[in-house]
């Protein structure tokens, strides 16, 4: 349930069905509020087998969950042969959300570009996302 802090108005996402749910987190607004990203997260990490998917979910403000991006979707257009996490780390408008993509090691990341009108991934930057920085 995520709480607009201007209205009042609470607006609520249900969580994908799960074997294993590890729950939700990791939410960015769009800079005009229009979309929220999240990150929802299943199995374990730390198992003798890890078994842990993620999925990158966008919604609107209306409640309506308009794109998911599984990891095993983003593979290709990461570059990393396994991508064991992904998750939202930002906008760089109301139609470009950025989503951070692990490989099989933790120091394994790319950045990864998704066009929401359109839901096409593209690959952004190697490496690990420290934060936006303004003029």
């Amino acid at each position: 349930t995520i709480r607009n802090i201007l209205s009042g108005v609470n607006i609520s996402f249900p969580l994908l069905p799960a074997v294993d749910p590890r729950g939700a987190g990791n939410a960015v607004f769009s800079p005009g509020n229009q979309y929220i990203a999240w990150m929802e997260g299943n199995g374990f990490q730390m198992a003798e087998t890890p078994n842990f998917h993620s999925v990158v979910r966008v919604g609107n403000m209306n409640g309506n969950t308009i794109a998911e991006f599984a990891d095993t979707a983003l593979v290709t257009v990461s570059g990393l042969g396994i991508v064991q996490r992904v998750e939202p780390v930002g906008w760089f408008d109301d139609e470009t959300l950025v989503i951070m993509a692990r490989g099989e090691r933790w120091d394994e990341t790319v950045l990864l570009k998704i066009d929401i009108p359109s839901k096409t991934p593209s690959f952004l930057a190697q490496g690990a996302f420290v934060g936006f920085v303004y003029p």
